[in-house]
Order: structure tokens, then C-alpha cells, then sequence
């Protein structure tokens, strides 16, 4: 098995890369404590653990063990629940603004697409890219995907009312750039 920084939350880490030679700096760092280092089954050559990327760092196995803890605990169960109010919230908003051509996605990595007439489904690219840029300023980050699309994935922590603010936000920028936008 192989994973990369979504375990680790984005520190740099793999876990393909937890070797033998890694076991001593984890040892050296956390003494006895909780972090064990995986040996493969095979013989790995040292220079293979510097090609693999970000080979071992402690800090990094410290917050994977972390993560999947939290997993265990029930944390994909707030996913599930936030998820739905947020894609229910976000249907919601596409019954106001005729630019929202789709809301897709599953669990809390949701996707908006935006459309200049949604007969014709012509991509709103530039108003995508507005719509990202004042949502950021105004304190929500979203990224752009494929041609005009808008995604939104807070964290698994997310609430109820982090979800209703940032909605507000979306709102209140979506109907800006309607205004710009559309004719």
C-alpha cells in the first residue's frame, strides 16, 4: 500500500517510503513512543528511500498515525452528515442562480458547475475565476475546476454553521457576478 500527504493532512509524507533506515530517526525522535515504522517484505536498497517522495520525516508519520486515528474515531461520519447539508445547502442556491449549472460531488469534496444560460450550457469561465477570486477575499478559499467549475472541500471538522457561513458567502458573491456577468 502507498499513500502520500493526504494521510499526513499535506506534511510532507509516504508511507511507502517508512524503511528500515527510517525506523532509527523515528526512534531517535519519538523514543518508545507510539510511531512504528513499516518494513516491506522485500529488500529495499537505501537510495530507494530517497526516490520516494519525502522519505519518512517523523513530524509527518506523527500526524498520519494521527489522521487515521481520527478516521477510526468517526471523523468519516461528519463527512458524511456535513457533506449532505452542504450539497443540500448548495442545491438550494442553485434554485436562486440561474449561473449554477450542476452541484456534483460526494462527501465534503463538492464541485459547482457555472454556465452562462443553462439551456445552452455555454462554460462561465471568467465568472468562475471571479467568483474564486472575491470568495477569497471575502474569507472563503474555493479553487476553480475543469472549465468553469468551483470547487469547495472544508476540512472533515467542518459545522454546521462554518457550512452556513461559507454559503453565505457563495451567495452573496454568486449574485455579485451575475450581476457582471450575465445580461
Amino acid at each position: 500500500m502507498t499513500t502520500m500527504k493526504k494521510t499526513s493532512n499535506a506534511a510532507p509524507h509516504s508511507l511507502a517510503a517508512c524503511l528500515d533506515a527510517a525506523q532509527s530517526d523515528a526512534d531517535r525522535f519519538f523514543g518508545d513512543g507510539p510511531v512504528r515504522i513499516w518494513r516491506p517484505a522485500f529488500n529495499w536498497r537505501p537510495w530507494v528511500a530517497g526516490a520516494v517522495f519525502a522519505a519518512a520525516r517523523p513530524l509527518a508519520c506523527a500526524a498520519a498515525i494521527e489522521t487515521i486515528r481520527l478516521l477510526e474515531e468517526g471523523l468519516m461520519k461528519n463527512a458524511q452528515v456535513m457533506g449532505d447539508y452542504m450539497r443540500n445547502a448548495l442545491l438550494d442556491l442553485q434554485k436562486k442562480h440561474k449561473s449554477m449549472g450542476d452541484v456534483r460531488g460526494l462527501g465534503l469534496l463538492l464541485a459547482v458547475e457555472f454556465v452562462l444560460d443553462r439551456k445552452t450550457k455555454v462554460p462561465a469561465k471568467a465568472m468562475a475565476n471571479d467568483i474564486m477570486m472575491r470568495c477569497f477575499e471575502l474569507g472563503l478559499m474555493t479553487l476553480t475546476c475543469g472549465v468553469s467549475g468551483i470547487r469547495l472541500c472544508p476540512p472533515l471538522i467542518v459545522d454546521k454553521a462554518t457550512i452556513d457561513q461559507a454559503m453565505a458567502i457563495f451567495d452573496r458573491v454568486i449574485t455579485e457576478m451575475e450581476k457582471k456577468h450575465l445580461k
